[in-house]
Parts: C-alpha cells; structure tokens; sequence
C-alpha cells in the first residue's frame, strides 16, 4: 500500500498551489510563446573552375626539330650634329709706348755710351729685370745686330729684306716708331714666325732700360 504524505508534504504542495494561483492571477503563469531560431545562411557552393594545363615545353633537339633562327636587324644610325659655340677671339691690348723727349735723351746719352750699350743692357736683364737664360739670348742677339747697323731678317723674308739695316740702335732710339716701322715690314714681306723675338720684344727690353735709367721704375 502507498504511503499517505505526510504532513509537511501537504503544507508544501498546498503552499505551491496557492502560488501558482496567485503567478496566473498576475499574468505570468503562461507559458511563452516558442521563438523562431535563427536560421543561418545556406554556405555558397565552391566553384571549381577546370584549367587547361598549359603546353609542356620540349627541345627542338629531342623532336628532331631545327632550331628557330632570330636576324637582329641593326636600325641605321643617325648623325647628330653638336654645334660648338666658336671661341672668342683674343683680344690684343696695345701698350703705349711714349717718345722721349730731347731732355730725355740727353740724359740717357749721358749715362750710357754707344761701345758699353749692349753691355748695361745685359747688365740690367740679369740683375735688375731678370728674364729667363733663353730670353736674355735672344734680346742681346738682336740687340747686338741693330745696335751695329746690321738689321735683323726673318728666314722667310726676301734675301735683301732686312729691318733697320744700315741704322743704328742706340740708348736713345724711340721705340716706339722703331716698332710701328717693324710692323710695316711685317706686313710687306711676312709674319715674324718667331712670336715677336725677331725685333718687338727685345726692343720693347730696350724701352724698359730706358725707363729704369730715367727713374721711371
């Protein structure tokens, strides 16, 4: 036989009814309603995608095949011109070379006579203006011709041309006419080849002593 409950048990199940009573008065007894889930998106098929396989290369040489053959065709090439700008000329500046005058050359007479002329020249290139051994010879070479009524000559000048020949050059001479002279003969019988040793620098030299013994310098 089932035993009857007891009373504890009775108290709990009448306590259980009256709340239950009192949840349903309120509303909240009912049971609620089912949510629907949430449905998930279907997954997309993979698309497989069937790639030919790509030709297999091979040798000419194991197919019994001739190699193809390339003719590298050369383009003709043309000539660029580059245009240079032209060098300037050089300009030439002329010193002025003053006359003296009559005092001057009483002075200059007076220091240095005509048979030691040559001889102070040098002098004074070696000690006072010093120039280069090379040089010192060729002023006293032409020096030396002028100042004994010789003249100088260049090679290629006619066999009689000759500048100054029969004048004499002395510590008194105005260079600067003897100069103007030099050039006309440069211009009737030809260019000095010697870059201006034949005549110009030794008696611009000439000019320079004259100065010194006048106190210029």
């Amino acid at each position: 036989m089932a035993k009857s409950p007891s009373n504890y048990e009775l108290l709990r199940l009448q306590r259980i009814e009256r709340n239950n009573e009192r949840l349903k008065t309120l509303g909240l007894l009912d049971k609620p309603k089912p949510t629907k889930a949430a449905r998930t998106p279907p997954k997309k098929a993979k698309k497989t995608v069937l790639v030919s396989p790509s030709p297999r290369r091979a040798s000419r040489r194991l197919q019994n095949q001739p190699a193809p053959t390339s003719i590298l065709i050369e383009e003709p090439r043309t000539k660029t011109t580059v245009h240079r700008p032209r060098p300037r000329p050089r300009r030439i500046i002329e010193e002025i070379i003053p006359s003296l005058s009559d005092e001057q050359k009483q002075i200059l007479s007076s220091k240095v006579a005509q048979a030691e002329f040559v001889d102070k020249l040098q002098h004074f290139l070696t000690d006072v203006h010093q120039i280069s051994a090379s040089n010192l010879a060729r002023v006293l070479r032409s020096i030396t011709k002028l100042s004994s009524g010789e003249g100088v000559r260049a090679p290629q000048w006619p066999e009689n041309c000759h500048f100054l020949k029969g004048e004499v050059v002395s510590i008194t001479s105005d260079v600067h006419e003897l100069i103007e002279r030099g050039r006309e003969c440069e211009e009737e019988w030809g260019r000095d080849l010697g870059n201006g040793w034949l005549y110009n620098h030794p008696l611009r030299k000439l000019r320079l002593f004259q100065s010194y013994l006048l106190g210029d310098e």
